[in-house]
């Protein structure tokens, strides 16, 4: 299997080894390390705070056609950071 070199198993694999399969190994080091749509899309771009009621809130997708947002009880998010806008209930 080695040459008869007495080559150290390192330099072994490096020989052996092409560029390429290391630019492979890169690049799905880095598909893998974007994750998916939660772990792409901060939170606080999602959520929004209402500042005359102080609820943390959130607008649905259009797949759910009834309701068009979603609260989240007080104390159980942190509103810092997130953008302040009145909530569905506060601009009736």
């Amino acid at each position: 299997m080695r040459n008869s070199k007495n080559q150290n198993i390192i330099d072994y694999i490096l020989e052996r080894t092409d560029e390429s399969l290391w630019e492979n190994v890169k690049n799905q080091r880095l598909k893998r390390s974007k994750g998916d749509f939660s772990e792409k899309t901060k939170t606080d771009h999602i959520l929004l705070y209402c500042s005359s009621c102080g609820l943390v809130w959130q607008k649905l997708r259009k797949r759910h056609k009834p309701r068009t947002w979603m609260s989240y009880p007080k104390g159980n998010v942190p509103s810092y950071g997130k953008e302040r806008l009145l909530c569905p209930n506060c601009e009736k």
